[in-house]
């Protein structure tokens, strides 16, 4: 469909007159105007405003498009009339989509997006396409693929074109503005570790790295706590941070520069968490899922936990999937653009990963593998230990021994037949039930954690499927990523261990955020509504034996998903379980959960005999009833700081659950 120049015009939000020599690209409505850039690679238009040369789209923002005509000058791709035109095109990159959709990107003006048709350059109203269909600009060619196919703008004596053959491809140079320019930061800064306050530390220090090489740094300059500094450069020693108190401060970068290829660059690093803490919530878990490249808020619930613990930190830190939006990220998508986001938010803590649909379970299993916290290659399957307490070389994660992690990655439950793509929890059950066998033969009263990016209950069929008003939800709500084959299985897989060996498990997850379904929680007890054959709408019910909650949606931007969290520590004779709505205190869910090993516990009292030449001990040993005295990480605890952790260091050496 033709763009008409009067609608163009009323959905332009930039308007330029420019004089120009207007050249029709023939079945559109599409003109160019001619300017001459400046040789730093910036170019201004009739309204002074200045346009800076870059070297890739970003998703959201404005860009001039021109073309190398051999004249001197380029020729900028225009949309509207002779008077009433403007070179202003928005890119945009199809975010809220599910994970195996396929890519979509569109470069826009007002109502109108820019398409190749029939071999030449023209409009239409903006639409999603159905078909894989995107722009890219890369080495100065900007082509268009549709449906496999791809293309490229031209540019001739009668405007612009678009053609299949790459050679003939016009120069083509893109053009920005705004607070952020082209992107260059590679490495993000972040903290190696939080600090404990008081112990003498090292003032902290903080760095960064270009993408290339050659790209030169015309201004850096980092910021604590919002202020300036006045030193500057890729690295940068932050002694303002040495000998403070407890608390936990945020640094950041900001750098402008050029290549020689007159490219801009100007970014902001994402803000790096330096946490200076009075200690660690002995056997403790922070947990969430779902941030959706909000990487912020994982910033802000270490924070609350920080002030509600009177500033302790979590054992652990458990980021259970869908880290990106839009399409599935690959490995060196999420190894470059995402991973290093995340660390910079997460303060040095201790973390492991366990992959969403829309994320590179490769990539997971890599970054948890890393951590050296009790992964191995086996989590590459996409099932697998991710955390075992008392393994690695940790450091928060020291006080957490009485916990092992299991995760199940999303692409463990892809499922290949003749039909297409399915979701099963067949192959997963089966390592399941390795990994709980094994857990059976020398089990302690670990609270073993499953983190699963899927759940277990069928959407619409569970009683608790309603929405934030108490109405239910669609009935066999979702697709089959949510309600899968063989669901029922797992619950009856887990009930198993849990019933016959006295296993306190708890079986977390995330993704259903989009189903409109508000979080709850069951416990032993409850009753879960499980899905048996997805194809055929096939479920049962069947009491729990075990804890079955959500990580938390750690997100604003999709579906219901209003930036949850879960806080999850052992606490004497029971689990304490918090689901925290962020900056929302007053929303928190508050359950103690009973731990159902209770292994007698071995008590020594010691008995002096004096002689005139030795003391010996003769031990006399009862049994009694495990009695955990962990501290409790409320505020409104009444000991101090430094008994507290005495009194967690003599429990975690003595009164372990451990035999």
């Amino acid at each position: 469909m033709k763009a008409k120049a009067a609608a163009a015009a009323a959905a332009m939000a930039v308007m330029l007159i420019l004089p120009a020599t207007a050249a029709r690209a023939a079945g559109s409505d599409l003109t160019s105007i001619a300017a001459v850039p400046d040789a730093d690679g910036t170019v201004t238009f009739a309204d002074g405003e200045k346009w800076y040369q870059t070297d890739s789209f970003e998703n959201g923002k404005e860009y001039v498009i021109g073309a190398e005509a051999g004249d001197g000058a380029e020729h900028f791709l225009c949309i509207g009339s002779a008077d009433t035109r403007t070179p202003v095109w928005k890119y945009y990159r199809e975010t809220m989509v599910n994970s195996r959709s396929k890519w979509y990107t569109s470069i826009y003006n007002g109502v109108y997006s820019l398409i190749s048709w029939e071999g030449g350059l023209s409009t239409v109203f903006s639409r999603r396409s159905k078909a894989a269909e995107y722009w890219d600009y890369k080495d100065g060619a900007l082509s268009y693929t549709y449906d496999g196919a791809t293309e490229y703008l031209s540019w001739s004596g009668s405007g612009y074109g678009m053609t299949a053959d790459k050679s003939a491809a016009a120069e083509v140079r893109i053009y920005t503005r705004g607070e952020q320019l082209g992107r260059c930061i590679a490495k993000q800064p972040e903290a190696e570790s939080y600090v404990l306050a008081g112990s003498g530390y090292a003032a902290p220090e903080f760095s960064i790295e270009l993408k290339d090489s050659e790209i030169i740094a015309d201004e850096v300059v980092w910021y604590v706590d919002g202020e300036a500094q006045e030193s500057g450069g890729m690295s940068f020693l932050a002694e303002q941070l040495a000998d403070k108190p407890a608390g936990i401060h945020r640094v950041k970068c900001h750098i402008e520069g050029h290549d020689g290829k007159n490219n801009h660059y100007r970014e902001d690093s994402a803000e790096a968490l330096f946490i200076i803490a009075n200690g660690v919530v002995p056997d403790s878990v922070l947990t969430f899922s779902d941030v959706h490249e909000q990487y912020r808020f994982i910033g802000e619930a270490i924070e609350e936990i920080f002030a509600e613990t009177g500033g302790r930190v979590p054992s652990l830190v458990i980021s259970t999937g869908d880290w990106v939006n839009g399409t599935a990220a690959d490995r060196e998508r999420m190894m470059r653009d995402h991973f290093p986001l995340m660390e910079s938010y997460l303060g040095g803590l201790d973390t492991v990963y366990v992959a969403g649909n829309h994320d590179s379970s490769e990539a997971a299993a890599e970054m948890s593998i890393a951590a050296g916290l009790g992964a191995d290659e086996s989590v590459s399957d996409g099932c697998g230990v991710v955390y075992r307490g008392g393994t690695g070389a940790g450091t928060n994660s020291k006080a957490a021994k009485d916990i092992v992690v299991y995760g199940i990655s999303c692409a463990a439950m892809d499922k290949y037949t003749e039909a297409g793509l399915q979701y099963s929890y067949d192959s997963v059950c089966r390592q399941l039930e390795d990994f709980l066998r094994q857990e059976a033969k020398d089990y302690h009263g670990e609270l073993i954690i499953i983190s699963a990016h899927a759940g277990l209950h069928t959407l619409g069929i569970q009683p608790e499927s309603v929405n934030r008003s108490g109405a239910r939800i669609g009935e066999w709500s979702g697709l089959s990523p949510y309600n899968i084959d063989g669901a029922y299985d797992m619950v009856s897989l887990i009930n198993k261990y849990a019933s016959e060996y006295g296993m306190d498990i708890m079986y977390l997850y995330g993704h259903n955020h989009s189903n409109g379904e508000v979080e709850f929680l069951l416990t032993r007890g409850d009753t879960i509504v499980s899905t048996r054959n997805y194809a055929e709408k096939d479920y049962g019910a069947q009491p729990l034996e075990f804890t079955y909650g959500q990580s938390g949606f750690l997100s604003t931007t999709i579906g219901a998903a209003d930036a949850h969290y879960s806080f999850i520590y052992l606490d004497g004779d029971h689990i304490v379980y918090d689901l925290n709505r962020l900056s929302r205190p007053a929303s928190k869910r508050h359950t103690e959960i009973p731990l159902r090993y209770e292994p007698p516990v071995t008590t020594t009292t010691v008995t002096a005999v004096s002689t005139s030449t030795q003391t010996t001990a003769s031990s006399v040993t009862s049994t009694t009833k495990r009695s955990d005295n962990r501290n409790s990480p409320h505020t409104g605890d009444s000991r101090s700081m430094i008994p507290a952790l005495a009194v967690a260091a003599i429990v975690m050496l003595f009164s372990r659950r451990r035999r």
